[in-house]
């Protein structure tokens, strides 16, 4: 009977219609496992593990690390396969001059393994040139031309084109000039065109 109780305690229940339902926390970006355990390993030994000042590490330090005791062994190679890949501890041994341990300088870089780093420097580089000439290229053919905008015409002499002149509004005063100016008829004139209208008139009823 105990169980049966416990049990229906332990299952979980659906929330209420009025229970309010909390959002879901954002979670932080995931960081590759090798990259935190050489975070961890740069807190315990800040002299050692620095990607701003690397040193060369002394050969066979995983096992020191290991017998010191403040991490496991997966930690341990885990931390150190990142460290050793990156470009500014590769350059570090390429530099020659002494190997570093726990307890401070444990050797000296060989030269054929300065040698070694060299070529990686050359070949890590190239490959990250390439990228970037890659990823210039591909931004180059993206980019659409702007397009020009077409400038006025120069006129022959030079100048700049300006607007054109405004006309000159003719005075409200003017006059408008007539085509031809007439003279008034003189009385005799007037006369001798009603004759003559009469005369043609008289025979034209005479036909009749």
């Amino acid at each position: 009977m105990t169980d049966q109780k416990t049990a229906e305690v332990a299952e979980p229940t659906a929330p209420a219609a009025s229970e309010e339902v909390q959002a879901p926390v954002e979670q932080a970006p995931k960081i590759h496992p090798n990259r935190a355990a050489f975070e961890l390993l740069a807190e315990q030994y800040p002299e050692l593990f620095n990607l701003r000042a690397p040193k060369p590490l002394q050969i066979n330090i995983h096992v020191s690390l290991a017998e010191d005791g403040k991490f496991s062994k997966t930690k341990i190679r885990r931390a150190l396969n990142f460290y050793v890949q990156q470009l500014s501890y590769i350059k570090a041994v390429a530099a020659g001059g002494a190997r570093y341990g726990l307890k401070g300088e444990a050797g000296e870089v060989k030269p054929e393994d300065a040698e070694h780093a060299k070529t990686r420097v050359a070949e890590i580089e190239e490959r990250r040139k390439a990228k970037r000439d890659a990823r210039r290229k591909a931004g180059q053919a993206d980019a659409k031309p702007r397009a020009k905008k077409p400038r006025p015409a120069q006129p022959a002499d030079g100048k700049k084109p300006g607007k054109p002149a405004a006309k000159k509004p003719a005075p409200a005063d003017a006059k408008p000039v007539a085509q031809k100016e007439q003279k008034p008829e003189t009385p005799e004139e007037k006369e001798a065109r009603l004759n003559e209208k009469l005369a043609s008139l008289a025979n034209r009823f005479a036909r009749n």
